[in-house]
């Protein structure tokens, strides 16, 4: 008998990547660099693990909103992903507006609800890997959070960005090697 669950334990995860808007117009992404976090909105909604379903998330929002008859599609998708369809490891690329794209991070942490935040306290901790402005050929969606991986070649171009502006550092040293001392009298 084959333990299967054994033998594809040690296959590599596939990670997914996620397109993100750090609030209107990027508002919140000084402070996601400073804090090495991302992080969303709806904080009326309080802690997201007490929700067990989209359906108790939605119900949440026209609550909150008084929109019974609104469906919150966008939100309560966003909101569920946010908390428990993304995976540390996950690719998070952050845009701003319609076809910039500002930076490039890895997942760190599970989802968290942080009190102390005056705003914005759905989190999870980042490692940002690319910090910058690059410009997209396409159209970003309006979403504060995507899954495009199921978009294979958009993904490609948005990763070719970062690969086509990395920042490559040269040093020169110039000296002049007559008033230079001999390697033994220095002190390391």
């Amino acid at each position: 008998m084959v333990d299967r669950g054994q033998k594809y334990k040690d296959f590599p995860k596939v990670h997914k990547t996620w397109l993100y808007s750090p609030g209107e117009n990027a508002s919140k992404w000084d402070m996601c660099l400073s804090q090495n976090i991302m992080c969303i909105g709806w904080d009326e909604m309080g802690n997201l693990l007490d929700y067990s379903s989209k359906e108790d998330m939605t119900i949440k929002l026209q609550e909150i909103y008084e929109k019974t008859e609104a469906s919150f599609k966008n939100d309560s998708l966003a909101l569920w992903e946010f908390t428990h369809e993304m995976q540390i490891g996950d690719i998070v690329i952050v845009k701003k507006g319609q076809n910039q794209m500002i930076g490039r991070g890895i997942v760190e942490s599970d989802y968290v609800y942080d009190e102390t935040l005056p705003d914005f306290r759905h989190v999870r901790k980042m490692q940002w890997t690319n910090i910058g402005e690059w410009k997209s050929a396409s159209k970003n969606v309006q979403k504060t959070l995507t899954d495009i991986s199921k978009y294979p070649d958009y993904v490609k171009k948005l990763e070719k960005l970062f690969e086509e502006k990395s920042q490559k550092y040269y040093w020169w040293l110039v000296a002049n090697p007559q008033n230079m001392e001999p390697f033994e009298n220095t002190r390391w």
